[in-house]
């Protein structure tokens, strides 16, 4: 008989596993080697807060002794921004500039399609901040899946979330991701709206957008 997957806090030592379940699953579950040109910014972008100055929101699910998948939350979305701000957000840009990201081509086309979309919808996203303060992500590893790991992951966020005071949550799924967004709505999670997410610029260009769900606590 099969030990139960072992769902716990994070420890600094899975900091690598964390990245690289990342890396292969940042495309709807599957590797981001097409959207990201470099891994380690990306990784970064996504995972950094939640490893080093969020860490009591993160949890891991552990199988045989191998991480098998993530759930990175917050509890207070205002102090997400903050720190994404400052410290965050000046040492990515000094990490990206040292590995030569920012002399590369790809990430200005990037930056040209999506930063000016992404500050006029900033405005239109403030209501988060107060009814569902707290989000989070989930991501687990291909022939993990369906298995009840993130449904025990969601449960063990549920019940700190509350603890910590939470009035609700919400969370961003692709739209174009199926599985995902049937997972959140299984927990009670509404549609809030639906937002531009990125995009690529191909060749063909193609815009990713995201159905934005809600779950109050209260």
């Amino acid at each position: 008989m099969e030990a139960p997957v072992n769902i716990r806090l994070y420890k600094p030592e899975d900091r690598p596993a964390i990245r690289g379940i990342f890396h292969e699953t940042a495309d709807c579950g599957n590797p981001g080697d097409s959207l990201f040109q470099d891994k380690e910014l990306a990784a970064d972008f996504w995972t950094l807060y939640y490893t080093d100055y969020e860490p009591e929101s993160l949890w891991v699910a552990e199988d045989q002794g191998k991480l098998v998948g993530y759930l990175a939350g917050c509890f207070d979305d205002r102090k997400f921004r903050r720190r994404r701000f400052f410290p965050v957000g000046p040492l990515l840009f000094w990490r990206g500039l040292w590995r030569g990201s920012f002399f590369r081509w790809w990430l200005w086309r990037f930056l040209f399609f999506n930063v000016p979309r992404w500050v006029l919808e900033k405005p239109h996203r403030s209501f988060l901040r107060g009814n569902y303060a707290a989000h989070l992500h989930i991501n687990l590893m291909a022939g993990t899946r369906g298995k009840g790991i993130g449904k025990k992951l969601m449960e063990q966020f549920l019940a700190n979330a509350g603890r910590f005071g939470s009035r609700g949550i919400h969370v961003e799924v692709r739209e174009d991701n199926a599985g995902g967004r049937l997972f959140f709505e299984k927990f009670g999670f509404k549609v809030l709206g639906r937002r531009f997410g990125f995009r690529v610029a191909g060749p063909p260009p193609k815009d990713y957008f995201v159905i934005v769900y809600g779950k109050e606590l209260l």
